[in-house]
């Protein structure tokens, strides 16, 4: 389990990386000031990393390490849920492109 300093973290700073489309991502701060981008939900693996993805990219964040996530937050809740109760998502038709 991620320390709660790292969860602490996320929630001051965002996650470390944010998905901007299906096959980049960048750092918290340039997502958002950048591209406008805000995460709907944040997937955090065992060591702490975490990805951040906007709705219509969440399967893709979820796909790249989908073994290796053991908690997600979905925004605006400040709540840490066990990945045991994340439901998948489906990639949207244009998410592919």
């Amino acid at each position: 389990m991620p320390i709660p300093r790292e969860i602490k973290d996320i929630l001051v700073r965002g996650p470390d990386r944010v998905m901007i489309d299906p096959h980049e991502a960048v750092t918290s701060k340039r997502a958002r000031k950048e591209y406008g981008i805000l995460p709907d939900v944040i997937f955090i693996r065992m060591d702490g990393w975490s990805l951040g993805a906007p709705r219509h990219l969440e399967h893709a964040a979820y796909r790249l390490w989908k073994d290796e996530w053991v908690y997600f937050m979905r925004s605006p809740e400040i709540l840490v849920h066990s990945m045991d109760d994340y439901v998948e998502i489906l990639p949207e038709e244009d998410e592919e492109g």
